[in-house]
């Protein structure tokens, strides 16, 4: 049962991060009629997140370092760890769905704290819908 939540939470958190990849996609085209603000909440998402991924990867290397020589790191790239996913293992993250995520987070809170959107709107707009798809697919399990 742990596993079908995990899986269901994922996919959420998989389709949220990924509109809010497609939206910063559409300001990347639509950036030169951005204006400041949106422009500086753009290279700072992108500074942060790097900073983010950056650690994390930090912390993966160093955790390689100090474990024994099994260990398997947490997030990998390339197709096997979707296939591993979709079949419902759940010991590694996609690097590019990490990313995603990680940007997606950044993104939205640096748009809350320059008062793009509000508290409640982000709430409504972004959380409120990964609840609806987390329990939407989490469905069928019950």
């Amino acid at each position: 049962m742990f596993d079908k939540v995990t899986f269901c939470l994922m996919i959420a958190l998989l389709g949220y991060s990924l509109l809010v990849f497609f939206s910063l996609i559409k300001r990347v085209v639509l950036f030169h009629r951005s204006d400041e603000l949106q422009k500086k909440i753009f290279f700072e998402t992108l500074s942060i997140s790097m900073g983010v991924i950056l650690s994390l990867h930090l912390i993966q290397l160093i955790l390689s370092i100090v474990q024994p020589a099994g260990y398997q790191p947490v997030i990998y790239s390339g197709g096997k760890s979707m296939v591993r996913f979709t079949l419902g293992a759940f010991d590694h993250v996609d690097s590019f769905l990490l990313y995603c995520m990680v940007i997606a987070v950044v993104y939205n809170i640096r748009r809350v704290q320059y008062g793009l959107i509000s508290k409640s709107s982000f709430l409504v707009r972004n959380l409120l819908p990964i609840l609806i798809i987390f329990l939407f697919l989490l469905l069928p399990f019950f």
